[in-house]
């Protein structure tokens, strides 16, 4: 095996030891927080998290544009550019994350009335973790984009135990209920940032001559790639529990949200694959085209046999994992949960064939894998009789997303 597939798979293989461990202490975190809140309250945390998901998107999108940068210019060596660059664009994330967080604050009542509930501590728990993720999220993106994978697995393992302490602590302890969980969550905000923090500031960044304007480093495609992607990501992650909520009972859309605990984490549990890929490929795309091919299969071919793995698993271990989760296992939670873990299949390879276009800012191919994408809020408009027709939802998306992408880089798998 040549350095470069098998530095890959080293990689790939620290972070996925990693996110096996920020899985489980996350597993305990959920689990902790399901037992010790009144019910309801569990909802009002997986609520605010999606609100907070939904207004960071625009940084999470201007993040994913700046890793692919950040990648390419570290590819070329312009070390020093990068370090200017962070700097700069900091400072506009700083400024959206202050008009974020004072809306949020100013509109507290309207939030605490749209999701049903009324604890002000829980929204200030909320706001504090948002200024934590969208005011330096430049800061976050360098270890992926420096191919710095240690510091991933670091932060992967330490943030979630850093939010299990302080949810046992302020749940368990100190009886603060759902606002205590959400405050858990600001402390592996907050614990990511100082680790990120500590990558940078231990670079060697050579000075760069003049300024470092970030508009001129980028074109259309380089934004256009990115947002695709992760607007792709975002329906496929987000309408499905959207759509049962609107065309379901709310009974149904419990089962639906506790089955997606595990049938989410399936789509993530390739993610240290992506992790290593993207930066991975910009590299043989700037530099070492003939590579590339190679990478893109065996991160392809590394994902099919760890997505077979955790299904096969999960269907064996779904009704301990839903005891050791919500005390119990009926018969119907564990076969909505075990369908669901094959349904996302196809979406999760889909993901790692969409890191690779973004990475080669395929943006035609990137258009028609929205047009896929669609396909979820659709099928679950036209169709919403039972909660597996959602599932089939997942799986006839994911299946497009995988033709689109295959379609589109069949000469290029075979080279």
């Amino acid at each position: 095996m040549s350095p470069t597939p098998r530095r890959f798979l080293q990689a790939s293989a620290l972070l996925f030891a990693a996110s096996n461990s920020a899985f489980f202490f996350q597993f305990l975190f959920k689990s902790l927080v399901v037992r010790q809140v009144p019910q309801g309250d569990f909802s009002v945390l997986d609520s605010l998290l999606g609100v907070s998901s939904l207004v960071s998107l625009p940084v999470v999108i201007f993040t994913t544009i700046w890793v692919r940068k950040f990648a390419e210019l570290r590819a070329r060596g312009e070390l020093g550019l990068i370090r200017a660059l962070v700097g700069k664009l900091n400072i506009v994330c700083l400024a959206y994350a202050a008009i974020v967080c004072a809306v949020t604050i100013l509109q507290a009542r309207t939030l605490h009335q749209f999701l049903r509930f009324d604890n002000d501590l829980a929204v200030w728990g909320c706001v504090a973790s948002l200024f934590i993720s969208l005011a330096f999220p430049m800061f976050a993106s360098l270890p992926q984009a420096m191919q710095g994978f240690g510091i991933i697995a670091a932060i992967a393992f330490f943030s979630p135990v850093c939010r299990l302490v302080f949810g046992w602590l302020m749940v368990r302890v100190f009886h603060m209920g759902v606002a205590g969980a959400v405050w858990a969550s600001f402390f592996a905000a907050l614990c990511s940032l100082v680790l990120s923090l500590y990558f940078y500031l231990r670079q060697s960044w050579p000075a760069v001559e003049g300024a470092a304007s970030w508009r001129r480093q980028l074109n259309w495609k380089d934004v256009l790639a990115p947002t695709l992607s992760i607007l792709v990501v975002s329906i496929l992650m987000q309408t499905d529990l959207v759509a049962v909520r609107h065309f379901y009972a709310p009974a149904d859309s419990d089962r639906f949200a506790i089955a997606a605990q595990f049938g989410h984490a399936v789509f993530f549990f390739i993610t240290p694959v992506t992790l290593v890929l993207l930066p991975k490929v910009v590299d043989h795309f700037v530099g070492w085209e003939q590579a590339e091919s190679r990478l893109t299969r065996k991160a392809l071919g590394a994902s099919l046999l760890l997505l077979a793995a955790m299904a096969i698993g999960g269907n064996l271990l779904a009704p301990l994992a839903l005891r050791l989760f919500t005390g119990a296992a009926e018969p119907s939670q564990v076969a909505l949960t075990r369908w669901f873990l094959w349904a996302v299949i196809p979406t999760s390879l889909a993901y790692v064939g969409l890191q690779a276009l973004v990475a080669r800012l395929q943006t035609r191919l990137l258009v028609l894998a929205l047009v896929g994408s669609l396909l979820l809020p659709g099928y679950v408009a036209l169709r919403h009789t039972a909660l597996t027709d959602v599932l089939w939802a997942h799986f006839l998306s994911g299946t497009a997303l995988l033709a689109v992408i295959g379609a589109g880089n069949l000469r290029r798998l075979r080279a």
